[in-house]
């Protein structure tokens, strides 16, 4: 199976309707994000992912860090909500 990483996975799910394309969305809640599964012409399955919004933004500072360690970073002590 192939995975995407998608911001609005409801909007990804409108937009392929839209152009004739069958997508289920998983009903089941994921702690780490929402998914929607079609699947290729020759029957390959595809999903599409929307992370938890906990999840994003570790990925968004991943991609600002350049793949370096941030765990010496002061603001890395600041409290989780």
């Amino acid at each position: 199976m192939v995975h995407f990483r998608v911001a609005r996975l409801d909007a990804m799910v409108a937009q392929s309707r839209q152009a004739g394309v069958p997508v289920e969305i998983d009903a089941q809640s994921h702690p780490n994000g929402r998914f929607a599964r079609l699947y290729h012409p020759e029957g390959t399955p595809i999903a599409r992912w929307e992370p938890a919004l906990q999840e994003m933004l570790q990925l968004l500072v991943a991609g600002f860090s350049g793949g370096r360690s941030l765990a010496g970073m002061p603001w890395r002590s600041l409290p989780h909500y």
